[in-house]
Protein backbone atom coordinates (compact mmCIF):
# COMPACT_ATOMS: atom_id res chain seq x y z
CA UNK A 1 0.00 0.00 0.00
CA UNK A 2 2.83 2.42 0.86
CA UNK A 3 4.52 1.69 -2.46
CA UNK A 4 1.27 2.55 -4.22
CA UNK A 5 1.15 5.97 -2.48
CA UNK A 6 4.76 6.70 -3.40
CA UNK A 7 4.15 5.71 -7.02
CA UNK A 8 1.02 7.90 -7.12
CA UNK A 9 2.94 10.88 -5.69
CA UNK A 10 5.78 10.42 -8.19
CA UNK A 11 3.28 10.26 -11.03
CA UNK A 12 1.65 13.49 -9.82
CA UNK A 13 5.01 15.25 -9.58
CA UNK A 14 6.01 14.06 -13.07
CA UNK A 15 2.68 15.23 -14.50
CA UNK A 16 3.06 18.61 -12.80
CA UNK A 17 6.58 19.06 -14.24
CA UNK A 18 5.39 18.22 -17.76
CA UNK A 19 2.24 20.35 -17.50
CA UNK A 20 4.05 23.37 -16.07
CA UNK A 21 5.75 23.99 -19.43
CA UNK A 22 9.10 24.75 -17.90
CA UNK A 23 11.18 26.75 -20.37
CA UNK A 24 14.96 27.05 -20.04
CA UNK A 25 17.53 28.71 -22.22
CA UNK A 26 21.27 28.99 -22.56
CA UNK A 27 23.49 31.29 -24.58
CA UNK A 28 26.42 29.79 -26.48
CA UNK A 29 28.97 32.39 -27.55
CA UNK A 30 30.28 31.74 -31.07
CA UNK A 31 32.29 34.94 -31.60
CA UNK A 32 35.08 35.37 -29.05
CA UNK A 33 35.49 39.03 -30.03
CA UNK A 34 32.19 39.86 -28.34
CA UNK A 35 32.91 41.24 -24.90
CA UNK A 36 29.36 41.62 -23.63
CA UNK A 37 27.18 44.68 -23.24
CA UNK A 38 24.62 46.01 -20.79
CA UNK A 39 21.17 44.43 -20.75
CA UNK A 40 19.00 45.24 -23.79
CA UNK A 41 15.52 44.58 -25.13
CA UNK A 42 16.30 42.94 -28.47
CA UNK A 43 13.98 42.95 -31.43
CA UNK A 44 12.83 39.50 -32.53
CA UNK A 45 12.78 38.49 -36.20
CA UNK A 46 11.09 35.22 -37.16
CA UNK A 47 11.66 33.78 -40.67
CA UNK A 48 13.06 37.08 -41.93
CA UNK A 49 16.22 39.08 -41.49
CA UNK A 50 16.32 42.50 -39.85
CA UNK A 51 16.33 45.45 -42.29
CA UNK A 52 19.80 46.46 -41.09
CA UNK A 53 23.17 44.71 -40.93
CA UNK A 54 23.96 42.67 -37.83
CA UNK A 55 26.65 40.26 -36.73
CA UNK A 56 25.94 36.87 -35.19
CA UNK A 57 27.62 36.52 -31.80
CA UNK A 58 26.06 33.31 -30.55
CA UNK A 59 23.23 30.84 -30.37
CA UNK A 60 20.38 30.88 -27.89
CA UNK A 61 19.20 27.34 -27.17
CA UNK A 62 15.66 27.14 -25.76
CA UNK A 63 14.40 23.92 -24.18
CA UNK A 64 10.71 23.48 -23.37
CA UNK A 65 8.03 20.87 -23.05
CA UNK A 66 6.44 19.58 -26.23
CA UNK A 67 3.49 21.70 -27.23
CA UNK A 68 4.87 24.97 -25.86
CA UNK A 69 3.64 27.76 -28.13
CA UNK A 70 6.08 29.72 -30.29
CA UNK A 71 5.45 33.11 -28.61
CA UNK A 72 6.50 31.67 -25.23
CA UNK A 73 9.67 30.16 -26.74
CA UNK A 74 10.56 33.40 -28.53
CA UNK A 75 9.90 35.45 -25.38
CA UNK A 76 12.40 33.23 -23.53
CA UNK A 77 14.93 33.64 -26.36
CA UNK A 78 14.50 37.42 -26.31
CA UNK A 79 14.89 37.48 -22.53
CA UNK A 80 18.15 35.50 -22.70
CA UNK A 81 19.39 37.65 -25.60
CA UNK A 82 18.64 40.76 -23.57
CA UNK A 83 20.63 39.41 -20.62
CA UNK A 84 23.78 39.19 -22.74
CA UNK A 85 23.23 42.50 -24.56
CA UNK A 86 21.99 41.39 -27.98
CA UNK A 87 20.39 43.97 -30.27
CA UNK A 88 18.36 41.38 -32.20
CA UNK A 89 17.26 37.75 -31.94
CA UNK A 90 16.87 36.13 -35.35
CA UNK A 91 15.16 32.76 -35.74
CA UNK A 92 16.28 31.22 -39.04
Amino acid sequence: MAAMKVARRLACVALWVVASGCIRSTFVLTDSRYGGRPRTQPGVFIDRLPPFPYMSIGIIEVTSAAGTDLPAVMAEAASRGGEVGCDVVVER
